[in-house]
């Protein structure tokens, strides 16, 4: 009998408690779920009624100025005239080689060739047209000299004569 009690009193405050714990999780659920928006209040310009919009931005296309990173002056699409060039990289996608270029070009001030490789649809961006091996060479050990991060993995291309 002792065991029956005890048994019966557990399985009341257990009860008792899923009771009380479902209860108090739908209370928080009802304050936090008021899917209801705040009372518009109106005013002489709006209606009665109609949310006012908040946190919007209107883009008008011609005359938003570009992003900073766009290339600021276009690279030459061609061949370079010299024998050599430095090659500072080769890109899947031409605004990011546009955009190297035109950094490229701004900062040593020399001729600046995007052009594509048919092998591989890379667009590769070369600085320069340099008739020796060793111009080329010292042109590319100055890059590196003043912006090492930018152009430590840079290197000396032949470029063919066609």
């Amino acid at each position: 009998m002792k065991h029956v009690t005890v048994l019966l009193l557990w399985l009341l405050i257990s009860c008792t408690l899923v009771i009380l714990g479902c209860s108090s999780s739908q209370e928080s659920s009802e304050k936090q779920g008021n899917t209801e928006p705040p009372p518009v209040q109106s005013s002489p310009k709006t209606d009665v009624g109609v949310i006012p919009k908040v946190d919007t931005l209107n883009v008008n296309k011609e005359t938003t100025p570009k992003p900073s990173y766009e290339p600021k002056s276009i690279s030459q699409h061609g061949l370079p005239t010299g024998r050599f060039s430095v090659q500072i990289g080769a890109y899947k996608m031409p605004d990011n080689a546009d955009r190297i270029a035109s950094l490229a070009k701004d900062r040593f001030g020399k001729n600046v060739y995007t052009t594509i490789d048919k092998n591989d649809n890379l667009y590769k961006v070369m600085i320069g047209d340099f008739m020796t091996k060793e111009e080329a060479r010292g042109f590319r050990d100055e890059m590196v000299q003043k912006f090492p991060s930018d152009y430590k993995d840079a290197w000396v291309s032949e470029n063919s004569q066609k």
